[in-house]
């Protein structure tokens, strides 16, 4: 039971840093000796704590979002959510049986340099200024495609739409916020596609991995919400940019 809890946390924490959490969790999946289509479907799986985390931290945002309140916010995700369907779909279905051949850790690191160059101009450039508010129909399409891309082994789906927000002006907070916001639609896609795709079942281990993903969920978001809101833009440029490179390291290491 203790590899369930341990792919739980480690769900928790890397779904929102630019680390492929489900990179990650297929990797110690293997190590403990699952067979990789379980492994793959287990990362999916994993992914129900962190959307419920998501869920319970942004409750009141998406009461506001339900009831209508924010109908601009409401398109965004509603938008981004389709694309990335249309984009991740096919891509997932067409590489579950042959991902250990891509090399998405190539591709978030060649993001992880850009996002460094970019905070090494904004440190001297005008700051953006752009909010949550200020997501429009354009930067749905922008982040959906990005968003769909990460259905590729190795890119990381909080890594690829944090630099894509990032790139588009949003403040580091706002970046954050959004990309979380729209996990909760991506995730909850996802997940009822792998019950209609059937053989998963659930037992005592996969619910313990859950909860764990979802404990460590709420806490990593937390954490980076308040560090994002401390540190200027250039500087979280940077520090997302450097831990993509960590995460590349990681892989070519192992």
């Amino acid at each position: 039971m203790i590899e369930y809890l341990i792919l739980g946390v480690l769900q928790g924490i890397t779904e929102w840093l630019p680390i492929s959490s489900q990179g990650m969790t297929i990797l110690v999946s293997q190590a403990f000796g699952f067979e990789l289509s379980r492994a793959l479907d287990l990362s999916i799986w994993l992914h129900s704590g962190t959307l419920l985390a998501a869920i319970v931290y942004f409750r009141r945002d998406l009461l506001s979002i339900l009831k209508l309140e924010k109908r601009e916010l409401l398109s965004f995700l509603i938008l981004s959510t389709i694309i990335t369907a249309i984009i991740g779909g096919p891509l997932y279905l067409g590489f579950s049986e042959s991902m250990e051949g891509f090399p998405g850790e190539i591709v978030i690191g060649a993001i992880g340099a850009l996002l460094i160059v970019t905070g090494i101009i904004q440190r001297y450039a005008k700051p953006k200024e752009r909010a949550v508010e200020n997501a429009g129909k354009k930067d749905a399409v922008i982040v959906g495609l990005a968003q769909g891309f990460s259905a590729l082994p190795g890119i990381s789906r909080s890594g690829i739409t944090t630099s894509a927000l990032l790139f588009s002006g949003f403040t580091s907070n706002a970046a954050l916020k959004l990309s979380f916001l729209m996990s909760i639609f991506a995730v909850a896609a996802a997940e009822v596609g792998l019950q209609l795709r059937g053989g998963f079942t659930v037992g005592s281990g996969e619910f313990l991995a859950l909860l764990a993903s979802f404990g460590a969920g709420i806490l990593t978001i937390s954490l980076l919400l308040k560090l994002a809101s401390r540190i200027k833009f250039w500087a979280f440029c940077i520090l997302i940019g450097v831990l993509s490179l960590v995460s590349l390291s990681f892989y070519l290491v192992t």
